[in-house]
């Protein structure tokens, strides 16, 4: 079954089918997610034809500040700049 489906999906039927459907999710989290801006939606939504990921609700924003913070502490507690 494995071999025949990516038969199926290879080539520019495969090509065409991803870049659709890429289009159709990147549509639907634009209409479900109104109020971001275009870069935060950059941020929680990325997708490309080899990446998709999402983090809803500011998680990644999230980490990255206790990232920050984190880094300040050890510049700090070590007199060194990162």
């Amino acid at each position: 079954m494995k071999s025949f489906w990516e038969s199926v999906f290879s080539g520019k039927f495969g090509s065409f089918a991803d870049a659709f459907l890429l289009r159709i999710t990147l549509n639907r989290w634009k209409k479900k997610y109104p109020d971001l801006s275009e870069e935060d939606f950059e941020l929680q939504f990325r997708s490309r034809k080899n990446v998709c990921k999402r983090h809803t609700k500011g998680f990644q924003n999230k980490v990255l500040g206790l990232w920050s913070e984190k880094q300040k502490q050890f510049e700090g507690m070590f007199g060194v700049s990162l």
